[in-house]
């Protein structure tokens, strides 16, 4: 190692990444302990030692002016340092260049080199003043003349270091499937990246979303997408678990400060994903590396998915298809890179541009490029990326004004037996075309992509040691993130307390908080538990620099006193370590007393919040380690019997008029009938609207739904996906034979077979027909309507007839996603559900939205269901989706209910059919002013009669209705739409 220390800049940057700046001593001479451990060597020091030996010093400067790439001699000189207590990346070699000037170490330098070549002329010409000469006795020091000897060497005494990881620690998991997402936080300041372990997550840009994600801490929405296939078996699977979610001979997730990395294997390949934003640019870069294990050539096609959205993630969220609309994409030839903005719609929106680009490692990808920037032409109809039709076909390379704007760039490789090939899928954002195109420019080069591992890597370092991160503080800090994204019931108040009603976001604005941000709220009484305070801070300064911004509430339960000591220690606290986030402003820290809050706001603040930390219980890390209670799953199920399926008869064949290869009209053109065989979609979903003036829903031909209750808009009971090509359902009824163990829906969502489907839309009723597996299949859906009104309920009544020679035992299962609100990742942690004994049904409530907290939204079964549960995850399962549930491998549900679940309402209801015979049941999904009321509407529509006559006078008021006046013309169409159509569409 060079020699020459004194005090200098070193490695260390603050917020405005300015170098910081201390005084250096040589470890054995140094008075202060711990030199050893920050060795910084400044060439200006090394050149004042030109007057004292001038040859082992020019020695010393020549080599300082080797070290570095680029070396340590600049065009002005020497740069300041090389700080050697720190490294350029993780494993490397000791010693990060300080690349800055500082002019009084320059001018020392100059004169100690100008001292050296003329006989220190320069300290001649100083001790020539009188003033100084006056001085000069002091600088002659006698030697003592009597030396103490000691009795016995004696060794120094030092305290041992502390070994500190600054990269903190890594987690290494094999499953993707934990119970709730694990969440990691990249970020430069501007550019942030949130990645789960099973490869969900978002780019987002200032306030601005880049890639389209919505919180499901069930099913994990995934986010950047790269799908590998080999050509020659055509196995698909992706380079992290979701989407394809295909099975992997092994599966592991670390995520360190700077990167997150995945490795899996399947196929012929072993694939490594490594994430990283760069610290230099507005650049989120994807290093994937393919080893080819096999022991002959492989041939794979990789394409990438990005779903657009370039907009506040609420904006985007109220009403995705809109958003859409404003987006233009194209296609960068000379750099091979896709290119999008958003049109401003006023002066006051934030201009923003993205470009994603595949950069080989070597040269160029062999072959010609292909691009997709068209939503409906990657994923088709009732399609989800699972299985997408564009991993079947080539890609249009179809750019400009698409109705939904996606990313996505395809190439070919070869890689051969034990050989590997790596790429980067580079995303950037700029704010002007120019700028963006530049940054693609830059990024085309490899080199330049795995430099950003190098920045982001040396800029993870220099936070944690801003932050004083100690080891394990940073897993800690994450795992609190992802109860911030994903609330989970472990650091939440009782479901007592969630459950009782508050006066919602309003009892928050009194408190100076709006509530549009994620709420965490620390409750601490005594200032012995401080130290957990200073860790939430840290982690709340943690999660603003990696981009997620959050309110942190410090709820101060100290009993009124005059010095009030513990609020003068937090108030310090805050000053201290708030600066980056502010006090009293969004995404910053409110100090509240418990003493001035009133009990009501206390409990609606808590309702609100993310996560509830009670300081006295403990460090975060121990209050992070308490685990919930293991919730014992229902058996799973074991088809004891072995059957051979029988064929199922066709639908009956049915004349319509206008027929157009999918649908026409009956003959009285009261109802338009659509026709799906195998493989078969209309172009765009085909849907139905039923409603009366207290409720209504929306149906497609493939079953996919949406209710609401009195408002479409605020008063959602289940969810509106607003996705014309995947068209997915807020509720699904499942069909189990229970004998084989086979699953399938009677409608085409959420389960797709191969028998067909007949869907019949009208006035007030959709009716779906389908016959499979030897069982014919009605499914009638509508909202009753009379003249009083109608009803708040919609009804689903099921018809099975058995048509095979044996005797079935079915299950059937009823299953709603719940929102009771707007938007369910607002309203999810808010909903409480019940089982009512009395009524045999189960009741949801919305407890935190004071317009709606007394209303009851209801879901029950005629006859009453054998079993059920109000958890989403336990239904679905992690990163399962509807079309493959998890509760339909067990014998039955699970029977939860309560607060902070992610809420649904799930109905099993089991029959016995023998052959020949009809089974009838009725599914129903309300909403009531109360309990009593909601037990009335359960109780009367158990009775199959009652829903017969609901729904013939459903028909017969529609028929009343719009044959009030008539039309007679020539042309049969004409007549249909004008006696009926336009006019129930109308009204």
């Amino acid at each position: 190692m060079p020699w020459g220390i004194s005090e200098s800049a070193f490695s260390a940057l603050d917020r405005h990444n300015v170098y910081q700046y201390r005084a250096f001593g040589v470890p054995a001479l140094a008075l202060r302990r711990g030199q050893e451990q920050e060795v910084v060597v400044a060439p200006y020091a090394a050149a004042l030692a030109l007057g004292v030996q001038p040859a082992v010093a020019m020695k010393n400067l020549r080599r300082l002016a080797t070290l570095g790439n680029p070396p340590l001699l600049g065009d002005y000189g020497y740069y300041e340092a090389i700080d050697y207590s720190r490294r350029t990346e993780a494993g490397g070699a000791a010693g990060i260049m300080i690349h800055c000037y500082m002019a009084h170490h320059q001018g020392m330098s100059l004169l100690a080199y100008d001292n050296a070549l003329h006989d220190n002329t320069m300290r001649r010409r100083f001790h020539s003043d009188p003033r100084i000469r006056a001085t000069e006795p002091l600088l002659h020091e006698h030697i003592p003349e009597q030396i103490l000897p000691t009795t016995g060497e004696v060794q120094e005494e030092r305290p041992l270091p502390r070994a500190i990881s600054i990269g903190g620690s890594a987690v290494v998991t094999q499953t993707p499937d934990v119970s709730s997402p694990r969440v990691h936080l990249l970020s430069n300041g501007a550019y942030s990246v949130m990645v789960t372990n099973s490869g969900g997550g978002y780019l987002r840009w200032l306030d601005l979303d880049v890639t389209r994600w919505r919180a499901d801490a069930t099913c994990d929405v995934p986010g950047a997408v790269c799908y590998i296939r080999e050509l020659e078996s055509g196995t698909i699977w992706s380079n992290t678990h979701q989407p394809v979610r295909s099975p992997e001979r092994r599966y592991t997730w670390s995520f360190t400060p700077d990167k997150a990395e995945f490795r899996r294997r399947s196929g012929p390949c072993e694939t490594f994903t490594e994430i990283v934003v760069s610290a230099e640019d507005n650049a989120e870069v994807r290093r994937v590396t393919l080893v080819n294990t096999s022991r002959k050539s492989c041939r794979l096609e990789l394409t990438t998915y990005l779903e657009l959205a370039l907009a506040p993630h609420r904006a985007d969220h109220a009403h995705p298809a809109f958003s859409k609309l404003f987006i233009e994409t194209e296609w960068l030839p000379h750099c091979k890179a896709l290119l999008a903005h958003r049109r401003l719609r006023g002066p006051d929106e934030q201009p923003i541009w993205a470009a994603h680009l595949m950069v080989p490692e070597s040269s160029s990808f062999p072959g010609t490029p292909e691009f997709e920037t068209d939503r409906a032409q990657f994923l088709g109809r009732g399609r989800t990326l699972e299985n997408p039709i564009a991993l079947s076909r080539s890609l249009t390379n179809r750019v400009g004004a698409v109705l939904d704007p996606i990313f996505s760039q395809r190439r070919q490789i070869t890689i051969l037996p034990n050989q590997r090939f790596q790429c980067a899928l580079v995303t950037v954002v700029a704010e002007s075309r120019e700028a963006v195109i530049g940054l693609v420019e830059r990024y085309a080069d490899f080199h330049t992509c795995a430099r950003a591992f190098e920045t982001a890597w040396t800029h993870s370092q220099l936070e944690m040691r801003r932050l004083h991160i100690r080891p394990g503080d940073v897993q800690s800090f994450r795992q609190l993130a992802a109860h911030v994204l994903f609330p989970q019931a472990q650091l939440r108040p009782p479901p007592a307390r969630l459950g009782r009603r508050s006066e919602g976001q309003r009892a928050l604005w009194r408190q100076g908080i709006s509530g549009d941000l994620p709420i965490v709220v620390v409750m601490i009484g005594h200032i012995r538990d401080i130290e957990v305070v200073r860790e939430i801070l840290t982690a709340h300064t943690f999660w603003h620099l990696r981009g997620l911004k959050a309110d942190l509430v410090l709820v101060n339960e100290e009993l009124p006193s005059y010095e009030e000591p513990l609020a003068a220690d937090l108030r310090r606290l805050i000053e201290a370590q708030a600066h980056l986030t502010g006090v009293d402003q969004p995404g910053g820290v409110y100090l509240r007393s418990a003493t001035k809050i009133s009990k009501e706001e206390l409990i609606a603040l808590q309702a609100a919040a993310r996560m509830v930390v009670v300081a006295s219980r403990g460090t975060l890390r121990q209050q992070l380690a308490a685990t919930t209670p293991v919730i014992a799953k229902p058996q799973l199920l074991s088809p004891g019997r072995q059957f051979r399926e029988e064929p199922s008869a066709p639908l009956p064949f049915k004349e319509l008029t206008y027929f157009n290869g999918l649908g026409g009209f009956t003959e009285d053109g009261k109802e338009f009938v659509i026709y799906l065989a195998p493989d078969q979609q209309t172009p765009l979903p085909w849907v139905n609207i039923m409603a009366n003036s207290k409720f209504g829903a929306l149906v497609s031909e493939s079953g996919a739904d949406f209710v609401w209750g009195s408002n479409s808009q605020n008063d959602r009971l289940t969810p509106w996906f607003n996705d014309p090509i995947s068209d997915p359902p807020g509720t699904a009824i499942y069909i189990r034979d229970d004998d084989i163990g086979v699953v399938w829906s009677p409608t085409p969502q959420p389960i797709r077979e191969r028998d067909a489907y007949r869907t019949r839309h009208g006035q007030g009723y959709t009716i779906f027909e389908h016959n499979s597996h030897a069982i014919e299949q009605i499914l009638a859906t509508f909202v009753p309507v009379d003249d009083a009104g109608g009803l708040p309920v919609r009804l689903q009544r099921l018809r099975l007839r058995n048509s095979s020679s044996r005797r079935r035992k079915l299950t059937v299962t009823y299953h709603a996603t719940l929102v009771l609100g707007s938007d369910p990742e607002e309203t999810g942690m808010h909903i409480v559900t019940k089982w009512d004994l009395q009524s045999k049904s189960l009741f949801a409530r919305n407890s935190y939205e004071p317009e709606f907290a007394e209303r009851i939204v209801l879901a029950a079964s005629a006859p009453a269901p054998t079993s059920f549960t109000g958890d989403r995850a336990a239904f679905i399962g992690r990163n399962r989706s509807l079309h493959d549930p998890a509760a339909m491998e067990h014998e039955r549900l699970t029977g939860d209910t309560g607060a902070g679940l992610d809420p649904c309402a799930a109905l099993q209801v089991v029959v016995e059919i023998d052959p020949g015979q009809t089974a009838e049941m009725t599914f129903l999904l309300g909403q009531a002013d109360d309990e009593e009321k909601a037990r009335a509407l359960v109780n009367r529509f158990r009775d199959p009669v009652n829903v017969e006559a609901a729904f013939q006078e459903t028909r017969h008021w529609w028929d009343r209705l719009l044959s009030t006046i008539e039309v007679e013309t020539p042309e049969h169409s004409t007549n249909f739409l004008l006696n009926r159509w336009l006019l129930y569409q109308t009204l």
